[in-house]
């Protein structure tokens, strides 16, 4: 099997689960518009958004509210319908299984988050391998101001459910609640087959997804949009003059915990990052050295950047921008760490890969979570996705360099 086919088939197995069914056919028939009434706001962060004040879009807002099975307002174009009893009993569905799967599992990522992550970190949080997994970056950082993303799948469709036929929103609702049934019990994307579920279709999106565990976490969304990565690192909403093979989709959203909280920026990107696909795109990492130093979170990430070949650019890349990583075993090898520049913990307990990966075992991380281990991980991460069953390495590195970029 290639190496390419290797990338496509890991990383989907890592990046797609959560949204298999995600969107189904809810974001369906939908683009996005900004016709409705906006508020503007100053932005209260430390800077993820340059711009002095943003533009809220209400319709933003309660479609995530919609998708999330939380209560609208008597203002919302979808108050009705989210009284009727076909809304109400997807709503309901929706409350047992994040009560019963998902909201036990964060607060013990906050507790032991609390006790084990040094603070503060830098305010820009990146995500190799992502897909649309925005939930753990926001559980374990978040005191982050912008929020980096990339993965194989495309981003797709803005939904906007406002005036979409009952049955197709019914049918939406349906197809979400019995993806989010089945995976909401894991915390990883463990989709091998979502690679032919998730597309540009607006009844797959990745944005939808996003968008879903924002809500679900209590976060206000406050708008998204179609953003891309043109051939000189920058990102716009206008690509015309852009050679075709040089640009890459992605999608922003803004969101923020409360009314007078810092406003934070969260982008996706929808890239190939093995070395013989990304050198015909310099300007992804163009783009990505425009920001200052990372801290960084890698899950379920296929054990890419272990190669020896094919995955050079991105690990020494995210080896040498990051002052923090936190990782399972799939991440950056050990073998690839300079030692004396970073200090390590490491929580939970390690033995062996799950069988698809078992080639990628390091008996010397064997060895050092068996002596230094802090105990076991009381909640799911990774591959090894059961309570008490998963791994983390915390990598600190030892002198923090000074920050070179900021976009």
């Amino acid at each position: 099997m290639s190496i390419r086919i290797l990338v496509a088939s890991f990383i989907s197995r890592r990046s797609r689960v959560f949204a298999l069914g995600a969107l189904l056919v809810l974001a369906a028939a939908l683009t996005h518009c900004s016709s409705n009434p906006a508020e503007s706001v100053k932005r209260a962060g430390s800077g993820a958004v340059q711009a002095s004040e943003v533009t809220i879009d209400p319709t933003v807002t309660e479609t995530a509210l919609f998708i999330a099975g939380k209560d609208l307002t008597a203002q919302s174009g979808l108050y009705k319908f989210s009284k009727t009893a076909e809304y109400q009993a997807f709503k309901k569905q929706m409350d047992a299984s994040w009560s019963r799967l998902q909201e036990s599992n964060i607060r013990k990522i906050e507790a032991w988050r609390k006790k084990f992550l040094p603070g503060p970190y830098n305010s820009t949080i990146y995500y190799p391998f992502a897909g649309p997994d925005v939930l753990n970056a926001i559980v374990f950082f978040p005191d982050g101001d912008d929020y980096i993303m990339f993965g194989l799948e495309a981003t797709g469709n803005i939904p906007q459910p406002q005036g979409v036929a009952t049955d197709k929103l019914l049918a939406g609702l349906n197809g979400l609640a019995a993806a989010l049934n089945s995976i909401l019990n894991v915390n990883f994307f463990q989709t091998l087959h979502m690679q032919k579920e998730i597309s540009t279709s607006a009844f797959t999106s990745i944005i939808s997804v996003m968008m879903y565990f924002l809500a679900r976490s209590d976060y206000e969304i406050l708008d998204v949009k179609k953003v891309y990565i043109d051939d000189l690192g920058q990102v716009t909403t206008d690509v015309s003059k852009t050679p075709k093979a040089m640009i890459i989709p992605g999608a922003e959203m803004l969101f923020r915990k409360g009314k007078d909280a810092p406003i934070k920026r969260v982008r996706y990107f929808e890239v190939d990052i093995e070395d013989s696909a990304i050198e015909k795109k310099p300007n992804f990492f163009a783009y990505l050295s425009r920001y200052a130093r990372f801290t960084t979170i890698v899950k379920s990430a296929s054990y890419l950047m272990h190669y020896d070949t094919h995955f050079n650019r991105i690990r020494d890349f995210t080896l040498a921008q990051s002052d923090q990583i936190l990782q399972d075993d799939s991440g950056v090898a050990m073998r690839f760490f300079p030692q004396k520049e970073w200090k390590f913990s490491y929580h939970g307990v390690y033995n062996m890969p799950i069988p698809l990966f078992q080639n990628r075992f390091q008996p010397e991380l064997k060895r050092l979570f068996a002596e230094k281990s802090t105990g076991l991980l009381p909640f799911s991460y990774g591959y090894n996705f059961g309570a008490n069953e998963a791994n983390l390495m915390f990598a600190e590195r030892v002198e923090k360099k000074e920050a070179s970029g900021n976009k």
